[in-house]
């Protein structure tokens, strides 16, 4: 089976390409870096195309998952919309007899209260989403409405995580200072999470169901508490059992407000800091159900290899100082 696999720089295209080429299938990666990450299985191949630029040839395969977006916490709603909007639309127009379509989108398209969310919550008062999860919804829309691909997928993970994150993981250990850990007092203890490899088997299963085309919540089986969570995640990168030092809630609100004018800091954000202290619930019974997704790992799981992985690399802190080190 031949694949194509935008943004297969990034975490989550990097980490699904390297288990579909283990399984014997053929990769093209889409990046609009020089060369490909030596994260990924040399035996792809690899094209560079910036996807805000119309591409200039048809690309056939078997099977595009739609990995490439700008996720980042700052940044205006046009940057937002020409990586997830312009790029999508460059992208849509250059296929041609590709059955299967998996768009790689995200649970910020939910405004998140005290309940679980499902698929159909993201049409309802979208205005005070982010300028990422409105560019992300308005994606996901123009691929539905688009009429060229039999079958579509529209895959909502929330905060993917695993050996290779380049996102996540840095931005938390930015928060340590001098041997602490500085974290809202607030922190949410209900908030679902990803591990990488459920979400690429619920890939898996898209392409091997594609009569169950649709849009999916995709998350660990359990939520979890981030007072817990968090310290087995910091303690699996660092080796060190870190003292929390808690700010209360409205000090630590007053840090975001004058980060967002001053920028002193770039792990403190409003769409990070969310991530960290709201509820964020994603009911994922649609997927159990229709495509028979049974996640298996859980943030435990992943302690071990993370450990591993960034030793690898030289150690938490030239981790976090220079996540692209990992490419």
């Amino acid at each position: 089976m031949k694949i194509i696999i935008t943004g297969i720089n990034g975490f989550i295209g990097s980490q699904i390409a390297n288990r579909f080429i283990n399984n014997g299938h053929e990769i093209l990666g889409i990046g609009r870096q020089h060369e490909m990450s030596k994260l990924i299985n040399p035996k792809a191949d690899y094209l560079k195309w910036d996807l805000r630029i119309p591409g200039t040839s048809q690309l056939t395969a078997d099977v595009i998952i739609h990995s490439a977006a700008l996720a980042n916490d700052f940044g205006s709603y046009s940057e937002f919309y020409e990586n997830n909007v312009t790029a999508t639309k460059n992208l849509l127009h250059t296929l041609s007899n590709i059955p299967i379509f998996i768009y790689v989108s995200t649970s910020s398209v939910y405004q998140f209260n005290q309940e679980m969310v499902k698929e159909g919550h993201s049409e309802i008062g979208n205005t005070g989403l982010s300028n990422y999860g409105k560019t992300k919804l308005i994606a996901e829309n123009t691929i539905r409405e688009f009429n060229g691909i039999p079958f579509k997928f529209i895959l909502r993970p929330r905060s993917v995580y695993g050996k290779c994150d380049r996102l996540i993981l840095p931005k938390l250990l930015n928060l340590i200072r001098g041997g602490k850990i500085v974290i809202p007092k607030h922190l949410t203890k209900k908030i679902s999470l990803t591990h990488i490899e459920n979400f690429i088997d619920a890939v898996e299963l898209c392409i091997n169901n594609p009569h169950k085309q649709g849009t999916y919540n995709i998350t660990d089986d359990v939520p979890y508490d981030l007072n817990i969570a968090l310290p087995g995640l910091l303690k699996a990168a660092t080796g060190m059992n870190l003292e929390s030092v808690k700010i209360p809630r409205l000090i630590w609100e007053v840090m975001i407000g004058a980060n967002e004018l001053i920028h002193f800091s770039k792990s403190l954000s409003r769409f990070g800091s969310a991530q960290l202290t709201k509820t964020a619930l994603l009911d994922i019974t649609n997927a159990k159900v229709n495509l028979g997704y049974a996640p298996k790992m859980r943030i435990n799981d992943s302690f071990l290899e993370i450990n591993q992985w960034v030793n690898s690399i030289g150690g938490w802190e030239m981790y976090r100082d220079n996540p692209t080190l990992s490419k």
